[in-house]
């Protein structure tokens, strides 16, 4: 029996905030004023401050608990070198500058929530200032981390083109279709989960299991593809097999040995929600919401492998029979979305999402299926 996965020792550097009010010296750019204004949020060092504008609202953290946090997106003044007390430049376009995202977590809120071993936002500042995860490009970076009495602050560069939930579903593009354009974004998404998973930087294990893979947690910022928010992660054991970490997390990416906490493939599990997102982009629809047995798309994608081009025909037209109105409205619409997908997709997604955990495709099954294969044939990759 696999043991639970050992917990790393989390020692971040976070830097002290100024105390209230944050007020700081500024020269306005092209003159030679210098006045005092109120920024959101700057370190002890005075290294930098963060501005945050009123042209975007901040976005309300629903997960963790009430009153968890929110993100704030602001842009950064620089320190002016030279200057004592520090001087920092106001940019003339300081406006138009959003170039962070600023994320304000209540230490009241999580602080004794930590002894649960389910979110842990210093787990995810430690992550980011590993450089062996955050190297090459496939994880989204830290600028800095700072800390006052009652908040902790994430912050990091700002995603000019947001999370892949704005993606979903895509849309056909010219000289583009849509399979094309989700083979783009899932080979990006596989290979920053296959750049963590093979990451040893602590001695003995095999790299990081993410623990909360979904489209709300990879950004795109100049086309490319990030993962973030770490703050499940935790190291791989030997082995691979995790003995149980609880069923919490997003219920709707989760694979089933999960919400029944039980063992389940920390690669495997990373690998899952990846396919569940996969088939988010391409149908717009989840694959269900919570994998029991329950719920009706469960029961039709998965266990009756409606996903595949070979499904339980009897299982099939038995939920049928006994859905009523609305859920066979939904379960029509679902057949729909999936006879959309072409026979090599669907072979891929069905063999992924595979209700026996031992039957499923590996990270390298699904690199040699025939959908990868001919999507990159067709791209010339």
């Amino acid at each position: 029996m696999a043991q639970d996965p050992p917990q790393e020792q989390l020692n971040p550097f976070i830097e002290r905030c100024m105390p209230e009010p944050r007020v700081v010296n500024v020269l306005l750019e092209g003159t030679n004023e210098i006045h005092q204004v109120e920024v959101f949020v700057a370190g002890m060092t005075f290294q930098r401050a963060y501005m945050v504008p009123d042209i975007r609202e901040p976005t309300a953290i629903n997960h963790g608990g009430p009153d968890w946090g929110a993100v704030s997106y602001g842009y950064t003044l620089e320190r002016i070198q030279g200057y004592e007390p520090p001087v920092f430049l106001f940019p003339s376009d300081a406006s138009e500058r959003i170039d962070v995202a600023i994320k304000r977590l209540d230490k009241r809120i999580f602080e004794p929530l930590l002894a649960q071993n389910r979110e842990n936002p210093y787990r995810e500042i430690h992550r980011m200032q590993t450089p062996s995860l955050t190297d090459g490009g496939y994880v989204h970076p830290l600028v800095e981390a700072l800390e006052d009495d009652h908040y902790l602050y994430i912050i990091t560069p700002f995603a000019d083109g947001g999370d892949l939930t704005e993606s979903i579903p895509l849309q056909p593009q010219e000289n583009m279709p849509v399979e094309l354009q989700a083979y783009q974004v899932y080979k990006q998404m596989l290979d920053a989960v296959n750049h963590i998973h093979n990451n040893p930087h602590i001695r003995g294990q095999f790299g990081i299991g993410h623990r909360d893979i979904k489209g709300g947690n990879f950004f795109v910022s100049q086309g490319r593809i990030r993962l973030a928010d770490f703050a499940m992660s935790y190291p791989i054991p030997p082995g691979d097999l995790v003995n149980h970490m609880g069923g919490f997390g997003t219920p709707a990416y989760l694979p089933p040995e999960i919400a029944r906490e039980g063992e389940f493939s920390a690669t495997g599990c990373d690998l899952w929600a990846c396919t569940v997102t996969l088939f988010n982009l391409v149908t717009g629809m989840p694959v269900y919401m919570m994998p029991i047995p329950t719920d009706i798309f469960f029961v039709y994608n998965i266990m009756a492998r409606g996903l595949s081009n070979d499904p339980n025909g009897e299982m099939v037209e038995a939920l049928f029979d006994e859905a009523d109105g609305r859920g066979r409205h939904a379960l029509q619409e679902m057949w729909q979305r999936i006879q959309g997908l072409s026979p090599q997709l669907r072979d891929l997604l069905s063999n992924v999402l595979e209700l026996a955990p031992g039957q499923r495709w590996n990270m390298q099954d699904v690199q040699n299926s025939a959908w990868m294969q001919l999507s990159a044939a067709l791209l010339g990759a």
